[in-house]
């Protein structure tokens, strides 16, 4: 009798290890929320960064704080959208400038002084000009209209990162 038992309880937690085995094998993955990570500069070296990469470099930064949720929205959201309809390798052309360490110690006044930005997140092109860091052009957060993934394939036109077919937009008229 302590056979049979014995011989039941070995058969079961052979069946469920097997099964438990099976399901990790051939577990679905669901992907519900995109994630669509950049290359991460810290906020503290990207002036020296840029002022080093030579005279003939652009860079295309998207400023940003790795825990706000808006920042979270359009790096997930926004920015893979938009590679999606443009086919560009947005990791490769965008780079992330985190944030959290200028956040944290309160000082977002710095983002005006050192770069012209108001709001993050917000993505910013400049060159470099007789060893000056110019600024060419940016897109800010604005929590009326927020960034959306027309506006982000509309300043990666003016940076002429694509030129693929045109969005259109409602053109003002003028009242007569």
């Amino acid at each position: 009798m302590l056979k049979r038992i014995l011989f039941v309880l070995m058969t079961f937690l052979l069946l469920y290890s097997a099964a438990l085995v099976g399901y990790k094998v051939f577990e679905p993955h669901t992907d519900e929320t995109h994630t669509y990570n950049l290359d991460v500069l810290d906020y503290d070296t990207i002036k020296d960064y840029t002022l080093n990469s030579g005279q003939t470099a652009t860079h295309y930064y998207f400023f940003c704080d790795q825990t706000d949720a808006d920042c979270i929205y359009v790096q997930n959201t926004v920015i893979y959208s938009a590679a999606l309809e443009t086919e560009l390798n947005l990791r490769d052309l965008i780079e992330y400038v985190d944030l959290s360490q200028v956040v944290q110690e309160t000082r977002i006044p710095r983002l005006r002084e050192d770069w012209g930005l108001t709001t993050y997140p917000a993505f910013l092109a400049c060159h470099l000009e007789d060893k000056k860091i110019v600024v060419d052009n940016t897109l800010e957060w604005n929590h009326e209209q927020p960034i959306s993934n027309d506006n982000l394939i509309s300043w990666l036109r003016l940076n002429n990162l694509y030129d693929g077919d045109l969005i259109e937009m409602p053109i003002a008229q003028p009242n007569n």
